[in-house]
């Protein structure tokens, strides 16, 4: 490595465990569904100013703020843009119940963190805002160690990465997602020369893995007709309801899918992407009014498409599909952000720096990561789409939790993932800035 021990140590010495587990308590306790991440970005606005960062606030939207912290290095050095997002995927309350059913009010669905069997639980402490703060808390050791950085430190906590597109009457900013919120921040005054996703990077056998590569995402709304008919006037001889026609074209769906997944395998020397594809809701007649059949019944089907593929021709492959069966639907796009891989030379400084950090610190370097962690979506995309090379590294639930454990962290891992973040810092922002030749 780059850094002395001495100066690793200085450093590494500055982050307290009970330090990190109250700020992720702090974080999860300001409630920050999608769409309403106001007051916890307000907080860590004022966190970064108590700590000596230069805080700089954007309002992405009302209610919607992204909160950045910067440490200004000496100059002449590679900058370092940290990312994780605090938008959560619940609220904790009714709102939730279409999706989470009967789990909508226990506890580990709440935005109230707790320890139970040394882990901690509360909505967001996986999705992220345990690795929100440990980057936090790697930052404000660096500030405080007082050590040489010839590069900026970037601490950025964004709105609008829990996936979501406004549709039909989901209409404005509160349902503006899919990496919303950096797409902002790099379009309005933040860039770097480098960047880390702070998100959860499960290996194949042990935690920390790294990934360069991540699918894009499809939404469609697929819409099949019928005939409005009054209940006493149905004849069941005829295909005139639309919710009974969408029947088979669902069963079709999910062969597709299933065919889908196996035939897009995307893989990467990090490890492999494998596609997936998901009907997340249908729309049909009126629950106050079932005396009528539904002349149209949609259906809402999520699909992730490997980098290389374009958005179009997914709605196009389906079209054809549904169509040569016999079914008359339509399909109408209102999402399309592709997938990426990342060029390994460009973020060879990042991979190198990470994984000595972590044989520095675990013993190991990192290992493939697993593709439940590279089928999802996040902000990776965003960067890699604007030419920022960068990398996805961060503490996750673990391969073995079963359950309600799949939400929550283990705040040893949340410490291992600040002192790593911190000697990235060290590696990256110490390296001579390469400035590319104007064209």
């Amino acid at each position: 490595m780059r850094s002395e021990p001495e100066t690793i140590e200085r450093v590494l010495a500055l982050i307290k465990k009970e330090d990190l587990v109250q700020l992720v308590t702090d974080l999860v306790n300001i409630p920050s569904p999608a769409g309403r991440e106001g007051p916890v970005g307000e907080f860590i606005l004022e966190w970064f100013h108590k700590n000596g960062l230069i805080p700089i606030r954007q309002v992405v939207a009302e209610n919607r703020i992204n909160a950045i912290g910067i440490i200004t290095g000496s100059g002449n050095g590679a900058s370092l843009i940290f990312n994780g997002h605090t938008d959560t995927v619940y609220a904790g309350s009714e709102e939730d119940a279409p999706v989470l059913g009967r789990e909508v009010l226990k506890p580990e669905s709440q935005p109230r963190a707790f320890l139970k069997d040394n882990r901690l639980y509360g909505e967001g402490v996986y999705n992220d805002k345990g690795n929100v703060a440990a980057f936090m808390i790697a930052g404000r050791a660096l500030k405080q160690s007082g050590v040489r950085l010839m590069g900026d430190v970037i601490l950025t906590a964004v709105v609008g990465e829990i996936e979501r597109a406004p549709i039909g009457p989901y209409q404005g900013p509160l349902y503006e997602g899919g990496g919303h919120g950096t797409r902002y921040l790099l379009g309005h005054g933040i860039s770097g020369d480098y960047a880390i996703v702070a998100e959860s990077s499960q290996g194949e056998k042990n935690q920390f893995a790294i990934t360069w590569a991540l699918p894009g995402a499809v939404y469609l709304k697929i819409s099949t007709f019928g005939q409005a008919r009054y209940t006493p006037r149905v004849d069941h001889s005829r295909s005139e309801n639309a919710i009974e026609n969408m029947a088979p074209i669902i069963q079709s769906l999910h062969r597709w899918a299933v065919d889908y997944e196996q035939s897009r395998h995307y893989e990467f020397a990090g490890g492999v992407i494998i596609p997936k594809a998901n009907i997340g809701a249908i729309e049909g007649g009126l629950p106050f009014k079932p005396n009528y059949s539904p002349a149209i019944c949609s259906i809402y089907v999520d699909v992730r498409i490997p980098p290389g593929v374009e958005p179009h021709h997914v709605k196009r492959e389906l079209e054809e599909r549904l169509r040569a069966e016999g079914f008359t639907v339509e399909i109408n796009m209102y999402r399309s952000h592709r997938g990426h891989e990342a060029n390994r030379e460009q973020i060879q400084p990042l991979f190198e720096a990470i994984s000595e950090g972590r044989t520095y610190l675990l013993g190991s370097p990192p290992d493939r990561i697993h593709p439940h962690w590279t089928n999802t979506w996040n902000d990776l995309n965003v960067f890699l789409e604007a030419g920022i090379p960068a990398v996805k590294c961060g503490a996750s639930p673990g391969l073995q939790v079963k359950g309600d454990e799949r939400m929550s962290m283990d705040p040893d891992d949340l410490v291992t993932a600040a002192r790593l973040y911190a000697i990235a810092a060290l590696e990256i922002c110490n390296r001579p800035s390469e400035r590319k030749k104007e064209a």
